[in-house]
């Protein structure tokens, strides 16, 4: 499993449920699972998904298989209306909000190797 594949699947596991993931991908294959959970958004660049723990499975299942994590240009994931995460590039440049319990074992996989950084900001 690659870095940026442990790191995303690791980021569905601390976000909350009923999140809302924005998603910027316009190449993501046709035949990708993934593509049946995508909701149009308000945003016109983006779709979106609802992350339940449903959804996070589907998406856990096409970053295995498929590297799906490769495709997402930009993803922003909020949590009633407040930043949780912003990552461009599939995932190689990735920003988590200061205000999610980030678990010691992610910061030492993910913060400690400069995979993901914790913004300051918001």
């Amino acid at each position: 499993m690659t870095d940026t594949q442990s790191l995303t699947i690791d980021i569905l596991k601390i976000i909350p449920d009923n999140s809302v993931c924005f998603i910027q991908a316009p190449s993501i294959d046709n035949s990708s699972a993934i593509l049946n959970l995508f909701q149009p958004s308000e945003f016109a660049y983006y779709q979106q998904i609802i992350l339940t723990k449903e959804n996070k499975n589907e998406i856990v299942k096409a970053v295995v298989s498929e590297n799906i994590e490769e495709y997402f240009q930009n993803l922003e994931i909020k949590h009633n209306n407040s930043l949780l995460c912003k990552a461009h590039d599939g995932m190689e440049m990735v920003t988590l909000s200061e205000s999610i319990n980030t678990p010691n074992e992610f910061i030492d996989k993910y913060v400690k190797t400069n995979l993901c950084v914790i913004s300051n900001d918001w």
